[in-house]
């Protein structure tokens, strides 16, 4: 009998020593379950997180580069500053290290767009100068009688810049001279010209394409189709949509009244009521830079004489 009572006792102790090691086996199992899904999850945020600080970097180092050419524009926009290649150099290469970092920014192709469109206008200068130096010896040459001539069968191209977006610029192009080499030079000119101001163009559409909205790139489109005397669909749809996207846009209207200025002559009269509409809205903010623009076309009574004339139109048109 004591015996058994032994070995029931034995037993009951062995089960009792089983079941407590199961309990701590089990709460060690869920102290390591704790452990680890913390660890996990901690783990999982920083692995998401990383693209997220990538691409952060790349924004940041994108803009720390667009700044200055924002700066600059912006300054060259305002004063009376002379805007030379070295400038626009350093802010090409500026905006082309933002792009690097960021390749789809609607902006920055819009900021490279109005340097290259700055660069063009130094072509135009040095055009200008060619032509006066070529006149200046035609005239001394004929004795004081001044006279123009072709020289090189290229057609005029006459465009002034003058708005927010635009540096204060002008330039007249005409096919003078006095000498072949002369001739050449501004036949080269005015080449590099063209190919300057396409290359401006394929920029602002290719802002168009990243930001489809925005009014300023359409305008700026129409006023790189105006100085190639394109005056087609796409200068027509350019006009349209600036209108649509940024009908009190100062800086827009500007333009596309530029634009439209540019080819006076050759606009369906449909089309020169959207300018028209361009002038009067521009007029209401800023009637001043209308009058300036509209007196350096000499157009200032024929846009006036298809304006509606609120108080803000009289005082331009009178």
């Amino acid at each position: 009998m004591s015996n058994e009572m032994n070995k029931v006792l034995d037993q009951a102790l062995k089960e009792n020593k089983a079941s407590e090691q199961d309990e701590s086996v089990k709460q060690s199992s869920k102290q390591s379950s704790n452990f680890t899904l913390p660890r996990i999850a901690a783990m999982l945020v920083i692995l998401l997180s990383i693209p997220l600080i990538y691409q952060s970097f790349r924004w940041a180092m994108a803009d720390m580069n667009a700044y200055p050419v924002r700066y600059a524009i912006e300054r060259w926009q305002s004063s009376d500053e002379v805007v030379t290649l070295a400038a626009l150099d350093k802010a090409t290469d500026d905006i082309d290290t933002s792009l690097s970092w960021s390749a789809n920014n609607a902006e920055y192709y819009e900021l490279k767009a109005r340097l290259v469109h700055y660069r063009g206008l130094l072509y135009a200068e040095q055009i200008r100068e060619q032509r006066e130096q070529a006149s200046e010896q035609a005239s001394e040459q004929a004795s004081g009688h001044t006279t123009e001539q072709p020289a090189d069968g290229s057609s005029v191209v006459t465009s002034k810049v003058s708005s927010e977006n635009k540096p204060e610029a002008s330039f007249e192009v005409k096919a003078k001279g006095s000498s072949e080499d002369k001739a050449k030079q501004v036949s080269e000119l005015t080449a590099n010209f063209e190919t300057t101001i396409r290359q401006a163009l394929s920029l602002h559409e290719t802002a168009i394409q990243h930001r489809p909205h925005w009014p300023y790139s359409w305008a700026n489109k129409s006023l790189m189709k105006a100085y190639l005397g394109e005056f087609d669909e796409d200068f027509s749809t350019a006009i349209a949509q600036a209108a649509k996207f940024g009908p009190w846009e100062l800086s827009a209207n500007l333009t596309v009244l530029e634009a439209g200025l540019m080819g006076w002559r050759h606009l369906a009269p449909d089309l020169k009521m959207q300018i028209v509409a361009a002038a009067e809205r521009a007029t209401e903010h800023r009637f001043q830079s209308v009058r300036s623009l509209l007196d350096r076309y000499t157009l200032r009574y024929p846009v006036c004489a298809q304006m509606t004339r609120t108080p803000a139109q009289k005082k331009l048109c009178q």
